[in-house]
């Protein structure tokens, strides 16, 4: 859900309109209503406010989950699982060539030598 979908669904939720949330926040109705519709994006220290007004967290407000665990048992599933998925590693995605290299590193790293 985008920022301004949650926006407007926890407003709706708490019964209130765009002008009261705007009052809580300081802005102008027009401003939050940019949020909502995603024409702009709230400053940090406006989503830290929603968050708190709402009782959630910001991770929960922007939409972030929780980070998954992925237990691979065996050495093919590691090589399924870079196959089909989209690994990013310091913030640039690994390219196949990369990916069999991780894989390779991988092998070395729990072989029984």
């Amino acid at each position: 859900m985008t920022i301004g979908k949650q926006l407007k669904y926890l407003r709706k939720r708490s019964k209130m309109k765009q002008a009261d949330i705007a009052k809580i926040l300081g802005i102008t109705r027009s401003a939050y209503c940019s949020y909502e519709n995603q024409r702009r994006e709230p400053e940090l220290s406006r989503l830290i406010a929603m968050a708190d007004f709402y009782h959630i967290s910001l991770d929960t407000l922007v939409g972030r989950k929780e980070k998954e665990w992925i237990v691979l048992e065996e050495e093919q599933e590691l090589c399924d699982f870079l196959e089909k998925n989209t690994v990013i590693f310091a913030g640039n995605r690994l390219t196949p060539e990369q990916k069999g290299k991780l894989l390779k590193m991988a092998q070395i790293m729990l072989s029984d030598n």
